[in-house]
């Protein structure tokens, strides 16, 4: 039985590794509040991004994570880590460990609505 993995072959995804949300303070959204999740899909979308990564600065916000998700584009949890040091400090884009977690069954490390990467 041929495997069905590959049926249509490689294909080529626009992807961006450093998106922020609204949990982000660096992130501003000036529209409706109503139809925040929406538009922030509706510009995914419209930049043609299929795979997309959470990176909000030092912390993760599983509710708003859950609310972003649809079928149409393949978004996965991260974290920007923040080092105060030096004259700009140093940014590291973090996968995840809770990455690798089912996110039908939520574990003890995703229990808080707001996830801080600094309560380690």
């Amino acid at each position: 039985m041929a495997s069905k993995v590959f049926q249509n072959g490689a294909t080529w995804l626009r992807a961006d590794f450093h998106l922020h949300t609204k949990t982000d303070r660096s992130f501003s959204y000036s529209g409706d509040e109503n139809y925040y999740f929406s538009s922030y899909l509706d510009a995914l979308a419209r930049a043609d991004i299929r795979v997309g990564v959470i990176t909000n600065h030092n912390k993760f916000d599983f509710e708003e994570f859950k609310a972003l998700r649809r079928k149409e584009i393949l978004l996965l949890p991260g974290i920007e880590l923040s080092v105060n040091n030096g004259f700009n400090g140093v940014h590291i884009l973090i996968g995840a460990e809770f990455a690798r977690h089912s996110f039908g069954q939520r574990s003890s490390t995703l229990q808080k609505e707001s996830y801080n990467i600094w309560n380690l």
